[in-house]
């Protein structure tokens, strides 16, 4: 059985993954291809969403503050909600 701190801490182990994914994936957009990558947009989707509320004339740093706050949010809160519905689910 899952207990709820494993829960939250899967859910921040797999929130900072999805922050260092973020982090290398627009590095690598960003500095090295200037092609759009295969599935960019479906790995920075969280971030992207959370930028779209806002306007283009912030800077850059408040920009990547944005998206990767939104990438650790997005993927902490979907693998935690897969984590309670899995629990649901096979918990004897």
């Amino acid at each position: 059985m899952v207990s709820r701190k494993s829960i939250y801490q899967f859910a921040t182990l797999f929130g900072l993954f999805g922050l260092v994914l973020a982090v290398l994936a627009h590095t690598i957009h960003f500095y090295f291809a200037d092609i759009t990558m295969p599935g960019y947009s479906v790995f920075m989707a969280p971030g992207m969403l959370l930028l779209s509320f806002f306007t283009e004339e912030l800077s850059y740093k408040v920009k990547m503050i944005l998206l990767l706050s939104g990438q650790f949010i997005g993927y902490a809160v979907i693998s935690a909600f897969i984590a309670v519905i899995r629990r649901k689910l096979f918990s004897e």
